[in-house]
């Protein structure tokens, strides 16, 4: 007796919809400027990754001028 399983859409399911992953990939890769598979162009990634750097060089700033102060309210080394 042979029975066939049903994908449910669990976790071994493509998030674009199809039920295989060829048929995913095939989809996203239509624009040829999208990369798969995040489906941004290298543009917006490129400005995603410009800004994600920028947020970490200020958060560091931030955090060396809080040492800085702490060192300076309360000098741990000496």
């Amino acid at each position: 007796m042979h029975h066939e399983i049903q994908d449910q859409g669990g976790l071994g399911s493509p998030s674009c919809g199809f039920s295989t992953y060829s048929s995913c990939k095939e989809k996203t890769m239509s624009d040829k400027d999208k990369v798969w598979p995040t489906g941004l162009t290298e543009a917006e990634s490129e400005e995603i990754h410009r800004h994600l750097i920028q947020g970490t060089q200020i958060f560091g700033m931030i955090a060396a001028f809080a040492h800085l102060l702490a060192y300076i309210y309360s000098p741990w080394l000496k």
